[in-house]
């Protein structure tokens, strides 16, 4: 079954900086736990972050939302 909502996130991209590059953030600390890997698609300007362990049937469901919105 379909979920009939999915949280989704859409975050606008950045403009380009003019200016010299930040310096670099100072090292990360350990013991913090990472978090698992995700993908990130882009269809039709909008991107869509897929976690680990999402079904593959709830990315097929938002895909086709995306998709439908064109």
């Amino acid at each position: 079954m379909i979920p009939a909502f999915v949280p989704a996130v859409v975050a606008p991209e950045p403009a380009p900086a003019s200016e010299a590059p930040a310096p670099p953030s100072p090292p990360k600390r350990r013991g913090r736990q990472r978090r698992a890997a995700a993908i990130e698609i882009e269809v039709a300007g909008a991107r869509v972050t897929i976690e680990s362990g999402v079904s593959p049937a709830t990315i097929t469901a938002v895909l086709s939302a995306l998709k439908a919105g064109l």
